[in-house]
């Protein structure tokens, strides 16, 4: 499900007759680094999603992993799925880099994480999700999974760097 011209995996469409899609209309979104998380991609393919990754047009934004690539069309930064950060999927992307052998890049994208989310470093609330280009926590607050997500970010690459 990688698209050669943009460097990224996309999901697919199967329609009923069997014929497949690559949705690369849809823009980028988390999907593109799944399969480094998951150890498929090759490592010509993997490099060519992290220059996506640690691009800050695409997904190295003020704070990194945006549901949807800043440069996706229908990119925003707080509209649900559209482009808030969720700490789940940034734990894949970070994982992914780190699969490939991108450990600086894992490391440093961790560091944003942790200094831009509001509140984390002080006596803030962790949030449901955040806004990528400012780091403003938004929707529900005091949401143990993002929290969860924290600790195994900091205890995976910051702990002991």
């Amino acid at each position: 499900m990688f698209d050669e011209e943009t460097g990224y995996y996309y999901d697919l469409q199967i329609g009923e007759n069997g014929n497949k899609k690559l949705l690369v209309n849809r823009g980028k979104g988390t999907e593109g680094y799944i399969p480094l998380w998951a150890n498929l991609s090759t490592k010509k393919e993997a490099k060519r999603v992290v220059e996506n990754i640690m691009d800050k047009n695409v997904m190295n934004t003020y704070l990194p992993f945006p549901t949807s690539a800043k440069d996706n069309p229908k990119y925003n930064p707080v509209k649900y799925w559209r482009g808030p950060v969720w700490l789940d999927q940034a734990y894949f992307g970070i994982i992914g880099l780190n699969n490939y052998g991108y450990k600086k890049e894992a490391q440093d994208l961790s560091i944003k994480l942790f200094e831009n989310s509001e509140g984390l470093l002080t006596d803030g609330v962790i949030r449901e999700n955040y806004n990528p280009e400012t780091g403003e926590g938004l929707h529900c607050s005091n949401f143990s999974w993002s929290a969860s997500v924290y600790y195994l970010i900091y205890k995976d690459f910051l702990r002991n760097k």
